[in-house]
């Protein structure tokens, strides 16, 4: 977390993915409605554990996710009744991926004990055997070093002022005396000219010694061009878009438009999916599918771009999907006297029709109508 664009692209996945309503919702008429008087849709959406948010425990587990590979929820239950969604620190707890044994000793959480594999939800993105998830770090490390190492080179170029290392030579006539009365000469010049060079950019060399400089420039490493490199990279393991870092890259509306697109569909949904599979599997389990599930309202991802908003509800009504009143329910304003009717656009219409005429559509239109 230390390399800035490691940094944000964790930022940008468990914020945008906390940032989602997590709802349980209950089979009736023949739809999905949010059950909004459940214990379960109360931990899912505002407070999973007396101690925490839902948005700050949703978060932090896709962090552990992408960090350390592995996300540990302990579903506390007293009489057979969850009470308490409990994200316990990834590094206490052991998995035993043969007997399918969790075993937790997080004093801090209060979870100390073995768990059977049912017991215990399990988050993770990449896995080799589908039960123990790995890091995007640990499959980024070469990348990730290379970043770490070229913030190190230039926190070292700026703390010493960008000096250069050189050797100290003698063209011949710049010192006398042989041997190690020579090299103590030499020795003494080097130790004159570091200190002559501190904070200067030019300095005058005394006598005719030469001074060659063994270090490479920026320009030689080509060491921004690497360092860019460097920020695509960590975002293609992570799967954020360039522009979602601040990276210098070009971009405009559309291109923008492109980049949201395909981090929702190819980065986010699948992280949604995988969340929603996990808690669906221990929270609802086989005998409860068909009468139950848990899951995102994707629609919130255009909760901050008025426009597109706009143009969902407006597509929504025009096919039938949402009545006028649908829509202001979701903007959490009240209904309006006939708002419950369901309209569809009819732009296109028979040249006969009453619907141009104001007649009977067998009617023949007046002459010169």
């Amino acid at each position: 977390m230390a390399v800035a664009t490691v940094y944000r692209c964790v930022s940008v996945l468990s914020d945008s993915v906390a940032g989602l309503p997590l709802h349980y919702m209950l089979h009736k008429g023949g739809r999905y409605a949010i059950a909004d008087n459940s214990p379960m849709e109360y931990m899912l959406s505002v407070e999973p554990t007396p101690m925490m948010s839902s948005y700050t425990m949703w978060s932090m587990a896709v962090k552990d996710m992408l960090l350390w590979g592995n996300a540990y929820i302990y579903p506390r239950k007293i009489d057979g009744e969850v009470t308490d969604l409990v994200l316990c620190r990834p590094w206490l707890v052991s998995y035993d991926d043969i007997n399918d044994l969790y075993t937790i000793h997080d004093a801090y959480n209060g979870v100390d004990g073995t768990f059977q594999e049912n017991e215990i939800i399990h988050l993770f993105l990449h896995s080799h055997n589908g039960k123990r998830g790995i890091s995007v770090l640990e499959h980024a490390r070469r990348t990730i070093e290379i970043a770490t190492a070229g913030d190190g080179e230039t926190a070292s170029r700026f703390s010493n002022g960008g000096n250069v290392k050189a050797f100290v030579t003698n063209d011949k006539n710049g010192v006398t005396g042989w041997g190690e009365y020579q090299d103590d000469q030499l020795s003494n010049f080097a130790d004159d000219l570091d200190q002559r060079i501190k904070g200067r950019n030019f300095v005058s060399l005394p006598g005719q010694v030469d001074v060659k400089t063994v270090s490479m420039s920026s320009a030689d490493m080509q060491f921004l061009e690497s360092r860019k490199f460097t920020v695509i990279e960590i975002c293609r393991f992570f799967g954020v878009e360039p522009s979602f870092v601040f990276a210098d890259t070009s971009t405009n509306y559309k291109s923008a438009e492109n980049a949201n697109r395909n981090y929702l569909v190819n980065t986010q949904d699948p992280i949604l999916k995988r969340i929603e599979a996990e808690l669906n599997r221990k929270l609802i389990g086989r005998k409860g599918i068909g009468k139950a599930k848990i899951m995102y309202d994707r629609s919130g991802v255009y909760s901050l771009d008025l426009q597109s908003k706009a143009n969902y509800y407006k597509t929504m009504e025009e096919i039938g999907a949402m009545s006028a009143n649908d829509i202001r329910q979701m903007e959490n304003m009240p209904s309006t006297d006939g708002g419950d009717t369901a309209l569809v656009s009819a732009n296109l219409v028979p040249l006969k029709s009453g619907k141009l005429w104001g007649t009977d559509p067998n009617q023949k239109p007046e002459k010169g109508r």
